[in-house]
């Protein structure tokens, strides 16, 4: 039972300075420490919650001038047609015309441009119906990219969750039943089973490769740059059997005729004006600024520069997986000729990441700041200045903070949240927070 003087005690002289070193450690975790729940999680809903009415307008409006799934449509055929007419592959006009029962007497072509190794994915999936293929495929991305993100992102998984649902390029990609899930949820686990796993590393980023080539064309510099050797042979490896596989299968000549088939494509999508608005890549800015050839070579030459420096410094210098996977991609976006804005979704895991690791307030700002810029990246004609900006802030944020300035401020590990009691010591006093 306690005494009066005891309870005198919260009374006692020393008191206001308790109250006020109390509020004073408040004011400094809401200044710069741990981000209290009451806000972490409303901001984070508003956000969600304002992209996906973003998303729903677009999104209808693209459902509405096209069908669902409208490029897996292409994907499906060309799996189909490599058992029966596999020399028609890279005939755009052939894939387009297999297509017209889905998309009636649209005038534009819709070809088949992933290299033959992709073919080991798509020609199991044209094996079924078209819609039946489409929702497995879907289901399948999705889990992928929701498996990859819960892997790469140790806390706020709930958070994190939600935020890849509502950024603008994520639904973009379900709606066209892209690719990029695929690659980007490969590329990321690569990433970061690169010291733990580096066997199984370099086949998933070999895999990513051999899907989407263009996404990854610097990885062989990024892994020479990490002194990642086993992950480089097995991504070789991986590569080369594929490649063998698919050669074996429908025939050298397949290689020769997407290679053959790389420029026509090109001319299709990056100086076609109804493709114009959707693309993010350097090249189409200098497109639509008319620049001639010439200054559109200098200026694809430029960015290949820029993002070979970029992977080579980050990837040398820098072990955090986020930062590696966005140089990555980026390296990618500058030296190809086009990418379309669904995909911005290869940066998601790790613009989620810096958010949902985020511990400070100056964590949540600056990772907010290339979360935005992603999601503004869709909006027509702004996706080239929007990636750019994208890579700028997050290459200021590698160079600018050393790893572990870096994992105080923006990717620090999950703290106690202010909420939880803290313990009593053997003398009933509470310990310094």
């Amino acid at each position: 039972m306690s005494s009066v003087a005891e309870d005198d005690r919260a009374f006692a002289p020393d008191a206001p300075a308790r109250v006020a070193s109390g509020a004073w450690r408040w004011a400094a975790k809401l200044g710069s420490g741990s981000v209290p729940w009451w806000v972490r999680y409303p901001a984070i809903a508003l956000a969600v919650l304002a992209l996906a009415a973003i998303d729903w307008g677009k999104n209808a409006h693209i459902l509405h001038i096209q069908p669902f799934a409208i490029d897996y449509l292409p994907l499906w055929t060309a799996g189909g047609m490599a058992f029966t007419h596999p020399g028609h592959l890279y005939d755009f006009q052939a894939i387009t015309d297999a297509q017209r029962w889905v998309i009636g007497a649209l005038h534009r072509e819709r070809p088949w441009i992933y290299p033959p190794s992709a073919l080991v994915i798509f020609s199991p999936l044209s094996l079924a119906p078209f819609w039946i293929s489409t929702a497995l495929w879907v289901c399948a991305a999705i889990a992928a990219l929701v498996t990859a993100a819960l892997k790469f992102i140790p806390r706020d998984r709930i958070a994190a969750v939600l935020l890849l649902a509502a950024l603008p390029a994520t639904s973009l990609t379900v709606v066209a039943a892209q690719t990029t899930f695929l690659t980007a949820a490969a590329c990321a686990l690569g990433v970061l089973l690169l010291e733990r796993r580096p066997l199984l590393a370099g086949v998933l980023l070999g895999a990513a490769a051999s899907l989407k080539p263009s996404a990854l064309v610097a990885l062989p510099l990024a892994l020479i740059a990490a002194r990642a050797w086993r992950p480089l042979v097995a991504a070789s490896l991986t590569g080369a059997a594929l490649a063998l596989i698919t050669a074996v299968w429908l025939g050298p000549s397949a290689w020769i005729a997407w290679l053959e088939a790389l420029p026509r494509f090109e001319r299709v999508v990056l100086y076609d004006p109804a493709f114009l608005p959707s693309l993010l890549s350097p090249a189409s800015a200098g497109v639509k600024l008319h620049l001639s050839p010439d200054q559109l070579l200098a200026l694809r030459g430029l960015f290949m520069v820029l993002g070979v420096a970029l992977v080579w410094s980050v990837w040398r210098h820098r072990t955090d997986p986020a930062f590696r996977l966005i140089a990555l991609m980026a390296a990618g976006l500058f030296a190809s000729p086009y990418a379309m804005r669904y995909d911005a979704a290869l940066f998601a895991i790790p613009a989620v990441a810096l958010i949902c690791r985020a511990t400070s307030w100056r964590g949540v700002v600056a990772a907010s700041v290339p979360f935005a810029l992603l999601s503004w990246s869709i909006q027509p004609y702004a996706g080239p200045y929007a990636m750019i900006a994208f890579v700028i802030v997050t290459t200021v944020m590698t160079a600018c903070l050393s790893d572990r300035m870096g994992a105080r401020l923006t990717l620090a590990p999950r703290i106690a949240p202010l909420w939880r009691p803290i313990p009593a010591n053997g003398d009933g006093e509470r310990a310094a927070a």
